[in-house]
């Protein structure tokens, strides 16, 4: 190729790159100018939003966690409870907050503390349909201590102890229901979980005399109990089977 063959194709390289800068520039102008048609500017305000949102979590965090701690050390139990419960508002992510929260509580400050912040982020896992993980913070503070059940209402231990059924997890559900201090108690699903026990200890463990100690220390249901159907079935049915057995 000739040198002015040459020289033409470098100039014509660099007028088709020259033009292709220019269309990308002319591009980049319009979709400035019509940004909001093509949904540009809201995506970038969106993000910008969320991640504002994030750090204003990320320092509501550091604040409540620098009030319970600085309660604990002052042996104000009733102070970082509060400092624990005190309603916020407009978190981008509820559920992090609280597992991080438990995540530094736990068995770093007063146990009670800790209990109480895992109930709360069992209660929040409950409402989010994350059972299995709710299962394991459950497990990590009853090893803290026994007294964990009573942190944790009735009808969220329900919930879960029919899922660990379901899954056939009898070790959880034993966790779960093996409590049963409030069977005295006429709250619908302290009753309940009484029932799904009973029918455990029928079903699973064939110990019929365990099953009729358990529905004997429930109280009276009234007939509209949505529990009552069933206290009366289980009780036919153990007699069913002690007759057999007689």
């Amino acid at each position: 190729m000739s040198e002015p063959e040459t020289r033409a194709r470098d100039g014509f390289r660099l007028v088709l790159l020259y033009l292709l800068f220019i269309t990308a520039h002319l591009v980049g102008v319009v979709a400035f100018f019509r940004a909001d048609d093509l949904g540009l500017q809201k995506r970038v305000s969106q993000r910008s939003e969320d991640d504002l949102r994030h750090a204003a979590q990320a320092a509501l965090f550091d604040a409540v966690l620098r009030r319970v701690r600085a309660a604990a050390a002052r042996k104000d139990l009733d102070g970082a409870i509060a400092a624990l419960k005190e309603p916020i508002e407009d978190l981008i992510d509820p559920l992090a907050f609280d597992e991080d929260l438990f995540s530094q509580v736990h068995t770093r400050t007063n146990l009670v503390v800790t209990l109480t912040q895992g109930a709360r982020l069992i209660a929040r896992l409950v409402s989010a349909g994350k059972l299995p993980r709710a299962i394991m913070v459950y497990r990590q503070c009853l090893d803290l201590s026994p007294a964990f059940p009573a942190y944790v209402p009735a009808d969220q231990c329900l919930r879960l102890a029919r899922f660990a059924r379901a899954e056939q997890d009898d070790p959880a559900f034993e966790m779960l229901s093996s409590d049963l201090s409030g069977t005295g108690s006429i709250d619908p699903s302290c009753i309940e979980l009484a029932v799904e026990r009973a029918d455990y200890l029928l079903d699973a463990r064939d110990d019929a005399p365990a099953a009729v100690a358990l529905l004997e220390r429930l109280p009276d249901a009234p007939h509209r109990h949505p529990a009552r159907g069933r206290i009366e079935t289980l009780q036919r049915l153990i007699a069913s089977e002690t007759r057999k057995r007689e």
